[in-house]
């Protein structure tokens, strides 16, 4: 989710104060009764982070439907919907019989027309990813903080999955949060993030891992045969595949040079690393939302650059793939450097190591549970990224043996946390 223009963020601040008077009157309504217990949880009720897009990230996908098949595989007629802002169709509705509710802001938002919504279920689970500390948007953060609050008031089983808080979360949310009811269970999905909600918010909370290091990758499918011979015959050639992802957010896309200046540095970096060690390079997509916030034509302009010199030691697939396909994919790698904190997760839940490009200080934890090198965390404003790049993709390759067995020692403690979510969202122990 991109973080929003000035303009918008203004009109969010002069919002809030209206979405906090209304909160205060259903909270009136409700009176200070304790929640009513509840009974079966048959009927789940999953709110996305980003309710427009909804499955437009991979990530946000991942998450959703980790949860799902978590779900189905328990209670096969569990009754799964999707709270979005509009109607959409996507395979993932189909296959799992999702049934989508299309009235977060239909016609306009409103809590006590959410809460009608959320009645008619017993459990309701809030995607956190990176949304809840207000980041991208104090109105969107501040709206599934008060919608968690209300519906545990209700009674029902209200869920923050596993989410990571930066460093400077908006005060205002931070206030928030500390008026929000201790029924509403929350979820960090790494020790840094639950270390600085803890500390900021004087509240207690659970700490997770990611909810999509649940999901179930795919089988192979047709539009993966040429890109799954390209990695049969490098393999076969004695080189090792290496995934490579970035993406537009890292960086003042406004400003042509700056932007520039960075695919060069990526482009260098990759024909470097494939001068000097053993390796082919896969460009994966990981965001498919539209031109300004999708990874595609950044990676097409760093394809661009190094096809010459590369050769086919370079692939760059286009289709794209859902997040179960995306995982699959990984899973195919000896190691991916990557961007999107979701297909680090994919990448590490098939046992890969990964090498990151880091912001809003979101990788440190992760990366505590898997015990990787700081090594591997890169600033994407690094005066010397070219360098910086290299350098981690050699020291993913020289050290691959290594880093590969402490990645598979440590999953089995991590795989455990991150069925904390649906245990606290389902009461379903999936271990």
């Amino acid at each position: 989710m991109q973080k929003l223009p000035f303009k918008s963020r203004l009109r969010e601040y002069i919002r809030f104060p209206l979405l906090m008077r209304e909160w205060k009157n259903v909270i009136d309504e409700m009176g200070i009764n304790p929640p009513v217990p509840h009974g079966p949880i048959e009927k789940f009720l999953i709110i996305p982070c980003d309710q427009r897009t909804v499955i437009g990230s991979r990530g946000d996908e991942a998450m959703m439907l980790a949860m799902i098949q978590s779900i189905r595989a328990k209670n096969p007629d569990a009754i799964i919907s999707l709270l979005t802002y509009a109607d959409f169709q996507h395979p993932i509705l189909l296959e799992y019989e999702i049934k989508v509710i299309p009235q977060w802001a239909n016609p306009s938002w409103s809590l006590a027309d959410i809460l009608e919504v959320c009645s008619h279920f017993d459990s309701i689970m809030i995607v956190g990813a990176d949304t809840m500390d207000g980041h991208y948007s104090l109105l969107n953060s501040s709206r599934l903080w008060v919608v968690a609050d209300s519906v545990a008031r209700l009674g029902k089983k209200s869920t923050i999955l596993g989410f990571s808080f930066n460093s400077t979360p908006a005060l205002k949310i931070i206030n928030l949060i500390k008026k929000v009811s201790p029924h509403v269970t929350v979820l960090l999905r790494d020790p840094v993030s639950h270390q600085r909600f803890e500390k900021m918010t004087g509240r207690q909370a659970k700490c997770a891992a990611d909810a999509a290091f649940q999901l179930h990758e795919s089988e192979a499918i047709p539009q993966m045969d040429r890109l799954l011979s390209w990695i049969d015959e490098t393999k076969a050639s004695g080189s090792k595949v290496i995934g490579f992802n970035v993406h537009p957010m890292l960086f003042d896309m406004s400003d042509p040079a700056v932007k520039t200046q960075f695919i060069q540095d990526c482009a260098k970096a990759l024909l470097r690393a494939m001068g000097e060690h053993s390796i082919s390079v896969l460009l994966i997509s990981h965001d498919f939302r539209g031109s300004d916030e999708a990874d595609l034509g950044l990676l097409e302009r760093i394809y661009a650059t190094v096809k010459n010199e590369a050769g086919d030691r370079i692939y760059l697939d286009r289709h794209p793939y859902s997040a179960t396909e995306l995982k699959f994919i990984a899973g195919n790698m000896d190691a991916v450097f990557s961007a999107r904190m979701h297909l680090c997760i994919a990448t590490l839940g098939m046992k890969k190591p990964v090498s990151v490009l880091t912001y809003q200080g979101k990788f440190e934890g992760l990366f505590s549970y898997f015990k990787l090198p700081a090594e591997l965390m890169l600033d994407p404003q690094s005066m010397s990224l070219e360098e910086d790049i290299f350098l981690a993709i050699s020291f993913l390759v020289d050290n691959l043996p290594l880093l590969t067995k402490v990645v598979n020692d440590s999953w089995a403690g991590v795989k455990r946390l991150a069925a904390l979510n649906t245990l606290a969202a389902t009461e379903i122990n999936i271990e």
